[in-house]
Formats: C-alpha cells, sequence, structure tokens
C-alpha cells in the first residue's frame, strides 16, 4: 500500500544508496511507487542497490516478475543474489556466470550468497572475490540475507576495498544467524566488533 505521498524525497536526495527489495515489487501501488523512487534517487546521484527476494507466491505471474526485474536490473548499481534467484533471473547459479549477466544490465558490483559456502563479490571492471562463510551455530536463517546486504552496503559507503566488504557481509550474516527473528536478530555495532576481533579482524567500524 506504498504511495508516494509515503515517501520523503528529499530524504532520498541526500543518501548514499537506496537499497530496493523484489519482495516490494510485487504489487500495486508500492510497486509504482518504488520506481518513482529510485528514478528520483537516480537523478539525485544516489546509488540503487537491488536484492530480488524471490517470493513466487507474492506474485502474479512468471511473467510479471520477469519483466519487473529486467527494469530494476537495468536501474540498480549493486545487486545481490542467492543461488536460487540467479538461477531464476539469469539461468545459472554458477556466481561468475551470473555475475556476467547481471553486468549486462549495467550492473557496476555484483554479490551472490551462498549460505554455508560463503559468498561472492565481483566489480564490473573485474575485480572478483569469494570468501567462506564463518562458522557458527545456526537456529534460524530468516533475516541473514538482508543482514548480508547490510554489511555490504555499509562497507561500499566506507569505501573498503572488496575483501573488507565481503568479510563484514558475511560477518553480519553469520551474526542473524545465531539468533531468532530477523530486525531483532540484526546485530549493533559492538557485537559485530566482537565477533571480528575474534577472528582476528581488526576493522574500524
Amino acid at each position: 500500500s506504498l504511495s508516494i505521498e509515503d515517501i520523503d524525497l528529499d530524504y532520498i536526495s541526500n543518501a548514499k544508496i537506496l537499497h530496493v527489495s523484489g519482495f516490494s515489487l510485487s504489487q500495486n501501488p508500492s510497486r509504482k511507487t518504488i520506481f518513482s523512487a529510485v528514478k528520483h534517487a537516480r537523478s539525485s546521484g544516489v546509488k540503487v542497490s537491488f536484492d530480488p527476494t524471490l517470493r513466487l507466491d507474492v506474485w502474479n505471474s512468471i511473467g510479471a516478475i520477469r519483466r519487473i526485474y529486467g527494469k530494476i536490473l537495468k536501474m540498480s548499481d549493486i545487486a545481490t543474489f542467492s543461488r536460487e534467484e540467479a538461477n531464476f533471473i539469469f539461468g545459472t547459479s554458477d556466481p561468475e556466470k551470473a555475475a556476467k549477466k547481471a553486468f549486462r544490465y549495467g550492473i557496476e558490483i555484483v554479490g551472490m550468497k551462498m549460505g554455508a559456502d560463503g559468498a561472492f563479490l565481483q566489480r564490473r571492471r573485474g575485480e572478483k572475490l569469494m570468501l567462506p562463510a564463518f562458522k557458527v551455530h545456526a537456529v534460524d536463517t530468516t533475516g541473514a540475507g538482508d543482514g548480508w546486504n547490510a554489511g555490504l552496503l555499509v562497507g561500499l559507503i566506507k569505501g573498503w576495498d572488496l575483501h573488507t566488504c565481503l568479510s563484514v557481509a558475511n560477518a553480519v550474516g553469520a551474526l542473524v544467524v545465531t539468533k531468532h527473528g530477523a530486525i531483532t536478530a540484526l546485530p549493533y555495532r559492538h557485537e559485530l566488533k566482537k565477533f571480528l576481533k575474534e577472528h582476528e579482524m581488526d576493522i574500524d567500524l
């Protein structure tokens, strides 16, 4: 039910990155509203980040998903996927092959979240990296991908290199799965710092 009247466009203008979930693009009026917000962000020099958050049950048709995903990918600077989402959109769950196809949309940075197998990150100009996941006792994977996105986007805003961005993204995702819930499981800065230090990473958060 999100409408353009609900959006503070000035707030978006002053942001570094506008992050969009594909889930919220599944129905109008929120779809139309979000595309208006994305257009405003782009015209204001704000980067756009997209995560498909693929849920087939909230869409009217497969064709609608493909059409809308194609449209938002062309408007995005950063895009992150699960293996299942990459396979649905690009026909492959191979990180490098999926990234190559994503770059054709004009995306600058592509990430793939692979759960216990770690994660992959690549810049359009070719720099790429895959890191293993942190070993933790998982109790609930809800929100892990959102936490991972948050870690990545903070790193990009701070201008960290790919290794630091991916390390922090993986750390946030790992911490989320150690607690129940989604939002409530997101770590505070001091919790993240402590976790990284325990893994011999001294990163200035």
